[in-house]
């Protein structure tokens, strides 16, 4: 079971690389107005990060300690499990095909990518909007799916907050943001949906 969810770990992991790549070329886009609006919102409030780095850093070690400093049955467990974890997170380290993994990887992200940019071009009002725009829309979806169950209710915010950047006007922003949304969670529930179907089937050996 810790091998399995690892290797789920793994997966996200590559997202989140993913994401990164996506968020350093948008930057390369337009480096100096993003760039800008992230150090105008930390200098306005530099104690909230402190303290939630203060946070992170103290949970940390308050759980190192408790797993490793403390010796009972119960972080016994704990390290079994760990081990069972990191062993599955290291499995894209072992498998045969990591270049078609890492091909695989990319053409994901790219296509989904992709499919934004169609969105954007679909819609009147959302055509002419700069790359970086796109790129920075894209970039908050995608924060937005992740720290939510789905992206439901919060992902549409997060694109209009993104397009309001570029002047594009809150009611389009919103309205394309519920588009995208329902498109997606469309195509998840049908092609999901039909993946069951087949993996209920056995291959058959000749």
């Amino acid at each position: 079971m810790e091998k399995a969810f690892g290797t789920i770990v793994t997966e996200r992991l590559v997202d989140l690389l993913m994401l990164v790549l996506v968020i350093f070329i948008a930057l390369s886009f337009q480096t100096d107005y993003i760039l800008g609006l992230f150090s105008e919102s930390i200098l306005a409030q530099p104690y909230k990060i402190v303290t939630a780095v203060f946070i992170f850093l103290f949970l940390i070690a308050v759980l190192y300690f408790l797993t490793f400093k403390i010796k009972s049955r119960f972080n016994s467990w704990i390290k079994s499990k760990l081990k069972g974890l990191i062993d599955g997170a290291l499995s894209i380290l072992k498998m045969k095909n990591k270049g078609l993994y890492t091909l695989y990887s990319f053409l994901i992200w790219f296509l989904y990518l992709a499919m934004f940019y169609a969105g954007t071009q679909a819609i009147e009002e959302t055509s002419n909007l700069p790359v970086a725009a796109i790129f920075t829309a894209f970039i908050a979806g995608t924060f937005s799916i992740a720290t939510t169950n789905g992206g439901i209710g919060s992902y549409p915010l997060g694109i209009q907050q993104a397009l309001l950047l570029y002047s594009c006007p809150a009611i389009t922003g919103l309205s394309f943001g519920w588009i995208m949304w329902s498109t997606q969670t469309l195509l998840v529930l049908v092609l999901g949906g039909i993946s069951f179907l087949f993996l209920g089937k056995k291959p058959q050996v000749n």
